[in-house]
């Protein structure tokens, strides 16, 4: 059975002009001032977690944790259809 619900987005912002040079250590502006980078993720069972605290300590970066008011389930199957749910109900499919 095939997911198309999991896995991990990497975003960044920018200014459109895509002649700089990006590199996980520091993001620095035309201006020379250096941006500090926020990750933020969802992990329902720790591998996002684990994901998103390796790029933390590579690139110093902040990091916060998204959580449920009311958790997901801990059975899989169970699990990706309130997440199916919650992407309805949200207008994201």
């Amino acid at each position: 059975m095939k997911s198309y619900n999991i896995g991990i987005r990497l975003v960044r912002n920018t200014d459109n002009s895509f002649n700089e040079i990006i590199t996980a250590k520091e993001n620095v502006d035309p201006s020379g001032s250096t941006n500090k980078a926020l990750i933020v993720y969802f992990s329902w069972r720790g591998n996002t977690r684990g994901v998103a605290q390796e790029i933390q300590r590579q690139t110093n970066a902040d990091i916060v944790e998204l959580t449920l008011v009311e958790p997901y389930s801990t059975d899989y199957n169970t699990v990706l259809m309130e997440a199916q749910e919650d992407q309805h109900k949200s207008g994201m499919t």
